[in-house]
């Protein structure tokens, strides 16, 4: 208990760099998402403190934890006038994307960066990124590599992260693939005046808002790793199947493809319709083929009721692609061996 309190409150490096710092330059407000991560919360919060280039703000807006993240939050409140801590109303719960919103609309400073609650950034991240920033007024968000950690903070070898292919339009780039770590991203706030919110719709709402900035303003990559991104048990979108990831996939484009009043979603409806429309198309495609994936793999293991509702919904999709010869063959072949797994477990 006594090793949980002491990690609660700011380390002293932290607090010793924010005291000596001087705001000056542009301001740079952190918007860090806070749910159920009371074990990595001080460790996330240290690292941006710790910044080499003083953050202007650091808004933490608590999403109905049920552990101590909040008052974790409200300890180094606190100490440090930084450091600023909402909730919602009744401390509701509403998901990622209303509470980084709620962050968002909070958010004062010139520049913005979102940062999870249970990941990291490295020293000079802020730093950098402002530099390159303040040499290109049309430049709107910059991004870079992140490090994957696990629960004890080590790297386990893999980065995420990649570069825009040059020459090749930004935004219909980006509608086919999302390639920007959101704990990297640094963003203008005067990006919301063309782009708007997140949409609070779809679970994938950060690629949603990188398309929809790219569509008004230039976007960069660092090639350097500037940040660790943790992977544990409670991570959103680590270890989903790829039928699920597809379909929020699905819902992310379909988001982009709909006319609302922001300068950013007319850009992308007159331009990127059919880039849209070829990705929606697509993906569908790869929905068919992980339906039958997942039909192959149910029959393997003798689950024939569930191998028949993935065929189901493979055949709701795409009938007539199941009534070719040897397709047919192989669905058979494999129900056979379905039903054959089925009469051993018995």
């Amino acid at each position: 208990m006594a090793e949980t309190m002491i990690k609660a409150w700011p380390s002293m490096k932290a607090m010793r760099v924010v005291m000596s710092q001087k705001a000056s330059g542009p301001k740079v407000s952190v918007c860090i998402c806070s749910y159920n991560h009371s074990r990595y919360l001080s460790a996330t919060l240290d690292s941006v403190l710790s910044q080499s280039h003083a953050v202007h703000e650091v808004i933490i807006v608590d999403d109905g934890s049920a552990d101590n993240s909040l008052d974790i939050a409200r300890r180094y409140s606190s100490v440090n006038p930084v450091v600023k801590v909402y909730t919602h109303s009744d401390h509701a719960n509403k998901g990622v994307s209303a509470t980084a919103n709620l962050a968002f609309r909070r958010a004062t400073g010139d520049y913005i960066c979102w940062l999870g609650s249970d990941d990291l950034w490295n020293e000079g991240k802020v730093e950098r990124q402002v530099r390159v920033m303040e040499r290109d007024s049309a430049l709107g968000l910059i991004y870079s590599r992140a490090a994957i950690i696990d629960e004890n903070s080590v790297e386990v070898g893999q980065v995420i992260g990649e570069s825009i292919v040059p020459g090749v339009d930004q935004t219909a780039f980006l509608i086919g693939r999302n390639v920007i770590p959101a704990l990297t991203v640094m963003f203008r706030r005067a990006c919301f005046g063309g782009a708007g919110l997140l949409d609070e719709g779809v679970l994938y709402s950060d690629w949603e808002l990188w398309v929809r900035i790219s569509a008004c303003w230039k976007v960069a990559f660092m090639e350097d790793v500037l940040a660790k991104y943790r992977i544990h048990g409670t991570n959103v979108s680590v270890g989903v199947g790829a039928d699920v990831d597809l379909l929020r996939r699905l819902d992310t484009l379909h988001s982009l493809k709909r006319e609302r009043a922001d300068r950013s979603s007319m850009l992308l409806t007159s331009k990127y319709g059919s880039e849209i429309d070829q990705a929606i198309e697509a993906t569908w495609e790869k929905i068919f083929a992980a339906y039958l994936d997942r039909y192959y793999l149910m029959c393997r293991r003798g689950s024939l009721f569930r191998a028949l509702g993935y065929l189901f919904k493979a055949m709701k999709l795409r009938p007539m692609k199941l009534v070719r010869a040897r397709r047919m063959a192989s669905l058979l072949k494999y129900a056979v061996v379905g039903i054959t797994k089925r009469q051993q477990a018995c």
